[in-house]
């Protein structure tokens, strides 16, 4: 699937990231998860920035010290407001991808980011906790 097909976001980008003040380590998926999982993401910032996020295709988890949201499909540009310093992690899923971890209607969130209330898996309510026990996904345990 990667051949076909290359998310993009200009936050992701050098000048990106450094317009927003924002550091980046990026992570591919690994053998057992390639063609689902697109890659994983530690972004930093030293400020409150906003994060824009244009539509891609893609689907993603973002995860925060205070919790775990699901952003569905994209038709429309949208800002994503870190309000603290700090670091915060992300899943970037191929288009779709989402349909091989969850039996849910996702176009039901289109344009929405949602959190562990949306899904019926209780463990997704607590993937922050378990995440922040770790400084990054280079880290054996998240290696797919």
């Amino acid at each position: 699937m990667s051949e076909l097909y290359n998310a993009f976001q200009p936050t992701l980008t050098k000048a990106g990231l450094k317009h927003f003040g924002i550091s980046l380590k990026c992570s591919p998926a690994r053998k057992t998860l390639q063609g689902i999982v697109h890659s994983y993401l530690q972004v930093s910032t030293a400020k409150p920035t906003p994060y824009p996020v244009i539509p891609d295709g893609s689907q993603a988890i973002f995860i925060s010290l205070h919790g775990s949201k699901i952003g569905g499909a994209q038709s429309r540009a949208c800002d994503i407001q870190i309000l603290q310093p700090g670091d915060y992690f992300g899943i970037r899923f191929y288009p779709g991808a989402l349909r091989y971890f969850f039996d849910l209607n996702f176009s039901e969130i289109t344009n929405q980011f949602v959190d562990s209330q949306y899904f019926p898996c209780q463990k997704f309510g607590e993937l922050h906790n378990n995440i922040y026990q770790h400084q990054s996904f280079h880290e054996p345990r998240f290696r797919s």
